[in-house]
């Protein structure tokens, strides 16, 4: 079952992991899975292969909030009650040891590399064990019913200036909603930290422990980039205003309201900007193939103008 799970998983290009026991003629495959428009599409993919190999596909769709946990428990316990599940970079590591390797799926050969990164999904013999489904690309979400095409902001400067101008016009009460709950940080600190090329260690996005030791485990906190990451919320929340003072740390019902409101998704890449100075000038430029502030977060429709 292992083998023929490798294969599906190659042949629809999805990040799924592999467990569950071996059987010498396979009918039915085991999914688990975190229900999103990303997975559901792959998912679908495989109830399409299966049905015309004649391969019953059950789906076990699973709450984000007990995965990991669920998912732990059924790998360590050597059950069966998977073939196929959805694995993630927060806790690649975690099941590392428990997955079938997949360095023998062709399909890999196409996958960024960044998404098999071995200090994540290797295990202790170097050997890589998922396929990835899909990357973190820069969108975010405006609304159509307020921006109009031509008008969405390009950079952090325009994105202020959008923002305050309906505000002004008394259309919306903030011009920029990002990372409205725990602990969507991740929609606000972070891909503005990652952005402006910064990070919490030094050097910026290196993930091997061994290189990190090497560098001293150097704090990224102090560096210039990182005040200008700071800079940058603290004049959006406090001298521009077109951002909620409880942004990162409101409860769900924030985003929720967001959820609800008609957002297009901008597809378009927005301008670099390497350095943000409190005055709103915005420097523009690149520095070594590194795409700078804003790089905007993964499509979640908490990031949304208006």
């Amino acid at each position: 079952m292992q083998r023929l799970a490798k294969w599906i998983v190659a042949a629809t290009a999805a990040l799924l992991a592999m467990a569950g026991g071996a059987a010498a003629q396979v009918n039915e495959l085991r999914i688990g899975y975190q229900p999103s428009p990303l997975q559901d599409a792959s998912v679908a993919m495989f109830e399409a292969w299966g049905a015309k190999n004649g391969v019953k596909i059950v789906k076990v769709p699973n709450s984000y909030g007990v995965y990991v946990e669920k998912m732990t428990a059924s790998l360590t316990s050597n059950s069966d009650q998977y073939d196929v599940i959805w694995h993630n970079d927060d806790w690649g590591q975690t099941w590392a040891h428990l997955l079938e390797p997949t360095d023998d799926v062709d399909a890999n050969k196409y996958a960024d590399k960044w998404g098999m990164a071995p200090v994540v999904f290797a295990n202790a013999q170097g050997q890589n064990t998922v396929v990835p489904m899909g990357q973190t690309f820069s969108v975010f979400f405006y609304r159509s019913d307020l921006v109009k095409p031509e008008e969405v902001p390009k950079t952090l400067a325009e994105l202020v200036t959008v923002s305050k101008a309906l505000q002004a016009a008394g259309k919306v009460k903030f011009g920029y909603v990002g990372g409205m709950s725990m602990n969507h940080s991740w929609f606000s600190w972070f891909w503005s930290m990652w952005g402006n090329n910064c990070d919490v260690l030094m050097p910026a996005y290196e993930r091997d422990n061994k290189k990190l030791a090497e560098a001293g485990w150097k704090s990224g906190m102090t560096e210039p980039c990182m005040q200008q990451t700071v800079e940058y919320w603290w004049d959006a929340i406090n001298t521009h205003k077109i951002v909620p003072r409880h942004a990162g740390l409101r409860p769900q019902r924030s985003q929720r309201r967001v959820h609800g409101r008609r957002c297009r998704l901008h597809r378009r890449r927005l301008a670099v900007v390497e350095h943000v100075q409190r005055s709103g000038q915005i420097e523009d430029r690149r520095q070594g193939g590194r795409r700078a502030l804003p790089a905007w977060s993964e499509p979640d429709p908490a990031v949304c103008v208006g």
